[in-house]
């Protein structure tokens, strides 16, 4: 199993600017869809792979497959879990998306293990909204990027803590302190302006 990582961006500056009048997409979804994005970059290792091993066999995974990702990516050495769940890498923090191509081959690669690991300020736990983030893991069903993306009519007591963003939440990110000074995102991820909505 071969696992990727591309950053993507943390704010911009309209974001940074936002009215009271307006509303937003999770930084997640800006720029190019992300599984497009990854499974072109996948498709490349392959190709190359294809060239070394005749009989490659493989299969892409972005978001898309039974598999865990995040695991994968752990496993990988790409990061260790916060308290929110989500994987944090050293440089790029939390905002990144991960893909894996599962091969029939057998390679040598070295694993990077990174020290690092949630360094317990709780800042995501105090600042949930919702306060979806117990010590047992994540309650997903009062997580707001959950509640964002449920199928069918929300109740008023769902509705309640909802912030401008009408897509995901980003508060856990953003809060945390790996999130601080964050190098920008892979150019694909960009926001155009379409994710910022007046209503």
């Amino acid at each position: 199993i071969i696992t990727i990582a591309l950053p993507y961006y943390k704010t911009c500056k309209h974001l940074e600017n936002l009215t009271k009048n307006e509303v937003y997409f999770s930084s997640s979804s800006w720029g190019k869809d992300y599984h497009l994005v990854l499974n072109e970059k996948l498709e490349q290792i392959a190709n190359y792979l294809k060239k070394k091993y005749p009989n490659l066999e493989y299969v892409k995974c972005v978001d898309t497959k039974e598999v865990d990702d995040r695991f994968l990516a752990y496993k990988a050495g790409i990061g260790f879990f916060g308290k929110n769940g989500l994987l944090i890498n050293e440089k790029y923090g939390s905002y990144i998306f991960i893909g894996s191509l599962l091969t029939n081959l057998t390679l040598d690669i070295p694993v990077y293990k990174q020290n690092n690991g949630c360094i317990d300020c709780n800042k995501c736990v105090l600042n949930c909204p919702n306060k979806a983030i117990l010590k047992s893991g994540i309650n997903s069903r009062k997580c707001l990027s959950y509640l964002t993306q449920k199928k069918g009519e929300l109740s008023n007591k769902e509705k309640e803590n909802f912030n401008n963003c009408i897509y995901g939440c980003d508060i856990c990110m953003r809060v945390c302190p790996y999130n601080d000074n964050l190098n920008e995102g892979y150019h694909e991820f960009k926001p155009s302006g379409i994710e910022f909505i007046n209503v």
